[in-house]
């Protein structure tokens, strides 16, 4: 189910094994950060002592809980202090208009999400004037109203906090074999064109729309909106075409299962109107579920109906590729973003997958099956790394491994129940 909120995309689909993530947004109020909150306590307080809290909508399901100020460190960067929304499904009264909260990780499958992708704010401009969006609520003990948001008060994508990589993000990595690998394991580079490390190679500037962050997909001559997104674990596509059988087994429905392997090409078309063309495979998803693995390259599925038309390049996309998400407003020597951009190819290689990791401060380590960042909580292809968030002001910090690297959102949310340290927040 596709869904449009405050000029962002939002989308999840949870079904047996399906688990889709696009982008979203949120919308909140002016308050000012007083009070810590160890798992969820406390957040933003207005000056009668209300709470800002968020409801991260997924079409099907949600994120609900205070939004909070931390330190966030990413790799060896610096920290930055920053409103997170801590995930927390018995925080007050969960309103009505967010459904199906998530209620802990172990069900959701990560134990926190940060997201990486094209905007700043998880909301934007829309949310300082508009509270119909029903994203923020000012909470006063149990009872929460939706309401309006500043930029500064709005769950921040911590990459644009940064004091020089803060322009982008590229993910690396490897190629798995078309049958699946056990894991993989490759790295994200905070900054593109910031240090030695992150030199961009020569790509194609595909700039996305700054309210949507969409561009458009081509697939078999029909074109539609589409984003390229790391958290959503499989490509979503419309099944236009015979060769995308959905799965007969119910309890694959929606992903497809075709006979042999289905290989194609796609177009991706910026806004600018330039575009690149790319590879891709759909592989029988029952086979490749069943295969102990947890990495796959050609696993896809059936947006018609949840989506409508439209087009979603997930993380089966990013293997054996660099893909660059330039930040809006930022610029690169790609260019200025909002925009995609990627190169490389996937070619059949070795079931088990990895690329050399290039030391840096502002390398993270990203992983996909159990091991590395990801622990037994994790799902096939998603992608996981670390984050250290400390009480600000202090050098009481954690890191929490499990939080999905993700390219369609912006921000970074963590179940409280993760959580061991006070969120303290900055100085009224």
């Amino acid at each position: 189910m596709k869904e449009q909120w405050s000029g962002k995309t939002i989308a999840i689909i949870v079904v047996g094994t399906f688990l889709l993530l696009i982008g979203f947004n949120n919308c909140g109020k002016s308050f000012e950060a007083v009070g810590a909150g160890g798992n969820g306590a406390a957040g933003y307080y207005s000056p009668t002592g209300q709470v800002l809290a968020e409801c991260a909508q997924f079409g099907t399901g949600s994120d609900w809980g205070p939004v909070e100020m931390a330190n966030v460190v990413l790799g060896g960067e610096p920290a930055v202090t920053i409103p997170v929304q801590v995930i927390d499904s018995s925080y007050a009264t969960v309103p009505s208009s967010c459904p199906s909260p998530d209620t802990d990780p172990k069900t959701a499958g990560f134990n926190g999400i940060l997201g990486v992708g094209l905007f700043k704010q998880d909301c934007g401009s829309q949310c300082t004037t508009d509270s119909t969006t029903q994203m923020y609520y000012v909470c006063n003990n149990s009872s929460c109203t939706a309401t309006t948001a500043t930029l500064a008060e709005q769950v921040t994508n911590p990459v644009a906090e940064l004091p020089q990589d803060n322009n982008g993000v590229a993910l690396v990595l490897p190629t798995v074999a078309y049958s699946g690998g056990y894991f993989a394991n490759g790295y994200m580079l905070l900054g593109i064109g910031t240090e030695s490390n992150n030199s961009p190679a020569a790509v194609t500037e595909l700039t996305a729309d700054d309210t949507y962050g969409e561009f458009t997909d081509e697939f078999n001559g029909t074109q539609m909106s589409g984003i390229i997104d790391s958290g959503s674990n499989g490509y979503f596509i419309p099944a236009s075409s015979k060769y995308y059988r959905d799965c007969t087994n119910s309890q694959y429905n929606q992903w497809f299962c075709p006979s042999a392997n289905y290989s194609s090409t796609a177009t991706a078309i910026g806004v600018n109107n330039k575009q690149e063309s790319f590879p891709f495979q759909i592989g029988n998803a029952e086979n490749l579920f069943n295969s102990g693995n947890f990495a796959f390259m050609n696993l896809g599925g059936d947006s018609s109906g949840s989506l409508g038309s439209f087009g979603d390049m997930g993380l089966p996309f990013f293997f054996g590729r660099t893909v660059y998400v330039g930040l809006e407003h930022t610029k690169s020597p790609i260019g200025t973003g909002p925009y995609w951009a990627f190169s490389g190819g996937q070619n059949l290689v070795d079931v088990n997958g990895s690329v050399a990791i290039p030391p840096g401060p502002n390398v993270m380590t990203v992983s996909i099956g159990n091991t590395g960042q990801c622990d037994g909580d994790s799902y096939n292809n998603e992608p996981c790394t670390s984050v250290t968030i400390c009480s600000p002001g202090s050098t009481n910090c954690q890191t929490i491994n499990n939080i999905l690297v993700d390219t369609g959102s912006y921000g970074l949310r963590v179940f409280s129940s993760v959580l061991q340290v006070n969120l303290k927040p900055e100085n009224p």
